[in-house]
């Protein structure tokens, strides 16, 4: 599987550190398509871990460290390559890191975190960009459960790289149109409905 920031990732996992994915790349992982600039890592908190992290980075010329409150620190290479870390004992890595899906990358284990504690880590943040990821890992979330949608997909793992990524769009827009209240509030709240009407009119 090929994502961006995979030769960061790899140098991680063989340098031995614990961490998982999360953020935007997490989400494609899980078939939400959303283009980034930042790798999104969840570390684990230990010092000899986090040495390892920093280590890994700043040998891949990730020389500028920015601290936002608390919990997040960016260590940027430029201003388009930046490797975002949540320091928070909240929810337990250990925990997380159990719960992990793990994909491959030049056959080298990459750690991403599940849709359960995305949505947990999401669900403590703010931005209007944390409520409407909410709503596609509910979307996404539903997937795995319902049979009729599973099936719709199904009939699309033929097709072209276009052709899926065309069905999973319509799909995660119907969810969070009608079948996810979250995802029906903030329809309304953003504009979506309006503007999706205004373009309805226009076709």
């Amino acid at each position: 599987m090929a994502i961006r920031y995979e030769k960061e990732l790899i140098e991680l996992s063989k340098s031995g550190a614990r961490y998982l994915v999360i953020g935007a790349i997490a989400l494609n992982v899980y078939g939400y398509v959303r283009a980034t600039r930042e790798l999104d890592i969840l570390p684990e908190l230990s010092e000899k871990n986090l040495n390892k992290v920093y280590s890994v980075l700043k040998n891949n010329n990730y020389t500028k460290k920015i601290t936002h409150g608390n919990n997040y620190i960016s260590l940027i290479k430029d201003k388009n390559t930046i490797v975002d870390l949540l320091m928070v004992s909240s929810p337990d890595f250990d925990e997380c890191f159990e719960r992990r899906t793990t994909i491959y990358i030049k056959d080298v284990e990459i750690p991403v975190a599940s849709v359960v504690d995305l949505l947990n880590l999401k669900r403590t943040g703010n931005r209007l960009k944390d409520k409407y990821n909410i709503v596609i890992l509910e979307c996404l979330s539903n997937l795995k459960k319902d049979k009729d949608i599973q099936e719709y997909l199904d009939k699309f793992k033929n097709r072209t790289p276009y052709e899926r990524l065309e069905c999973m769009t319509e799909l995660t827009d119907f969810l969070l149109k009608f079948m996810i209240p979250e995802g029906k509030e903030f329809f309304k709240e953003s504009r979506l409905e309006e503007i999706s009407q205004t373009k309805i009119k226009q076709d």
